[in-house]
């Protein structure tokens, strides 16, 4: 299953940001953030996406192994009818 196709499409968003490292150096990244919305119900459905989030997130952490860090996250938003 892929979200962005199968269900109320996506968009992806290129940003730079800086990062502050542990010894106080700041330094430029590039980052990708990818923004998709799915018609689920949270509470029927929260295994569901859980398991594709953890997925992604594996997927990409292979993908990208040569990365210091990468972070996947899954946020349920509500939208008032």
């Amino acid at each position: 299953m892929k979200l962005p196709y199968a269900y109320c499409g996506s968009t992806t968003i290129a940003t730079n940001v800086k990062y502050r490292l542990s010894d106080g150096l700041i330094l430029p990244d590039k980052v990708n953030l990818l923004f998709s919305d799915a018609p689920f119900l949270w509470e029927r459905d929260r295994l569901l996406v859980e398991l594709y989030a953890e997925r992604i997130r594996t997927v990409v952490e292979r993908a990208l192994a040569q990365e210091e860090t990468v972070l996947v996250a899954v946020y349920p938003v509500y939208h008032a009818t």
